[in-house]
């Protein structure tokens, strides 16, 4: 597969007049190549439950938990967010854990630990192309089709995830 860039250009000009009034024009363009978002399909969150085979019931669920998806594609599901969330949608504790289960069994969300959750980088993603695709190379499929999270070390502008370094 090849790589796709885009080319951005820059281009800056500067007036000079010299003690003899003398005008010159120094014009300098820079080029800069950067890699492409990859194409994507519009989809609707319904549609992932339906190509999950989850019930249409649970789309609540996914958004309330996709709300609170921060820039590293996690989802930290303390104990007031949740009460709040059962509140918000009107369910019970134990039909929340249910579907939260059946987004883990269906690798919409994987588990990293105790109501600590990231979103799988292959169907949802927040911020820039360019940190999406590195909390993707974080994720890889077993002989199960699960998704497991593996350990990368902290790049050297850790914390700076969606955001650009200075």
């Amino acid at each position: 597969m090849t790589r796709v860039t885009k080319k951005l250009t820059k281009e800056t000009s500067i007036i000079v007049a010299d003690e003899n009034g003398q005008v010159t024009r120094e014009t300098k363009t820079q080029a800069l190549y950067v890699e492409n978002e990859p194409a994507f399909v519009k989809i609707y969150l319904q549609d992932i439950l339906s190509l999950k085979g989850l019930p249409k019931a649970h789309h609540d669920v996914l958004l309330c938990v996709l709300n609170e998806m921060n820039w590293e594609n996690r989802v930290y599901l303390s104990g007031p967010l949740r009460r709040a969330m059962l509140a918000k949608l009107g369910i019970k504790t134990n039909t929340l854990s249910k579907v939260l289960e059946g987004f883990v069994t269906d690798s919409i969300l994987i588990r990293e630990a105790t109501g600590v959750y990231l979103v799988n980088p292959h169907l949802f993603g927040k911020g820039a192309w360019k940190d999406i695709k590195a909390i993707r190379l974080t994720v890889t499929y077993g002989p199960a089709k699960s998704p497991k999270q593996r350990p990368v070390a902290a790049p050297d502008n850790a914390g700076l995830i969606g955001q650009d370094a200075a």
